[in-house]
């Protein structure tokens, strides 16, 4: 029998801040309207604080900055990229949900570094650790830091990469599609223990409707194509209808593979959606089984050839969903409608 001596130590509050990865002097800037300066410095350094002890666990080094606005889309604009012309980033939205946080990758003195956004609505109950919804502000601060430590890795893996525009359409939508549904399934496996109790019942909510309705909203939008033949309005509605699902669950399957536990069973209205949705079910194994090949060499990636069989992946699902994305011999990109 193991006696208390062997059991691992706990370490300090102390101890976290020494080893911590995050620079002390890290700029936060916040923006809105508060009660007074001293309130908006209690929001600033309470998000200092829970990522300097989050900077114990992860690479938090390339963290450049971190703007916390009330106007939380003008907060993204107004962030200097630092690489070429980059497309405003425009904060989520779907029919089920809206985002409140951001990192996004920029570029400073030559060298990749990362940027984290946040609607100040977020923030603001992380000064209150006894409120309701202090939980899920800390766990999604904790996502975003996530983030930054997997654009370090990134970064380190795919040298040259960021920064590069990509021409091809049909080449830009897959590797948007891969980056995406990595991205947020690695943050969540990385921020996992942080997560709230109802963290799995509050998406299992989420996810269950727009699997249930996704056929009937794509197919919707393939109607509407042909009476006013947009391709680049109808391949955004569709990417958004079925990407969306998809990048959406890896929020669940990196935090089950985060805090080792069983999605059946701790989701079983979605799993069993799963398995009475014929189409959708073999591309969710496929899916789940590609997330945990590249875990399985995290760190160790050689190229960005390492997102070619989340690609491969992405362009046989969205033929699924009635969208046609191929590459041309020329190099010319089409793209083709169908109701599924």
């Amino acid at each position: 029998m193991a006696s208390e001596s062997d059991q691992p130590r706990a370490e300090t509050v102390e101890e976290l801040l020494a080893r911590s990865t995050l620079s002390d002097s890290i700029r936060i800037s916040v923006d809105g309207q508060f009660g007074s300066e001293n309130e908006a410095r209690a929001v600033s350094d309470a998000t200092f604080a829970i990522l300097k002890i989050g900077g114990a666990f992860l690479d938090l080094e390339g963290l450049n900055g971190i703007s916390i606005a009330d106007d939380y889309s003008a907060a993204l604009a107004c962030v200097d990229r630092g690489f070429g012309s980059q497309p405003v980033p425009q904060p989520t939205s779907d029919e089920f949900g809206n985002g409140l946080a951001m990192t996004l990758p920029v570029r400073r003195d030559g060298i990749m570094k990362s940027h984290i956004v946040l609607d100040s609505r977020l923030c603001r109950p992380l000064v209150d650790s006894d409120g309701p919804a202090y939980g899920l502000a800390l766990h999604t601060l904790i996502h975003e830091a996530g983030h930054v430590h997997d654009q370090q890795i990134q970064y380190r893996c795919f040298p040259g990469f960021y920064g590069t525009s990509i021409e091809s359409f049909c080449e830009r939508t897959l590797v948007e599609f891969a980056l995406g549904a990595w991205g947020e399934y690695i943050a969540s496996r990385l921020s996992s223990p942080w997560g709230t109790p109802d963290y799995i019942s509050s998406f299992e909510d989420s996810l269950v409707p727009m699997l249930g309705s996704a056929r009937e909203r794509g197919n919707a939008a393939v109607v509407e194509h042909s009476q006013h033949g947009d391709v680049g309005k109808t391949g955004a509605k569709i990417a958004s209808i079925y990407g969306s699902l998809l990048i959406r669950a890896s929020y669940l399957l990196g935090h089950v593979d985060g805090i080792g536990v069983d999605l059946a069973a701790e989701a079983p209205k979605w799993n069993q959606l799963v398995e009475d949705t014929a189409w959708f079910s073999p591309f969710w194994a496929g899916y789940r089984s590609v997330l945990s090949s590249m875990y399985s060499s995290y760190g160790h990636w050689s190229s960005v050839e390492v997102l070619d069989q989340l690609k491969a992946f992405f362009q046989l699902y969205l033929l699924a969903c009635g969208m046609l994305v191929q590459s041309k011999p020329d190099g010319r990109c089409a793209v083709y409608f169908r109701r599924v």
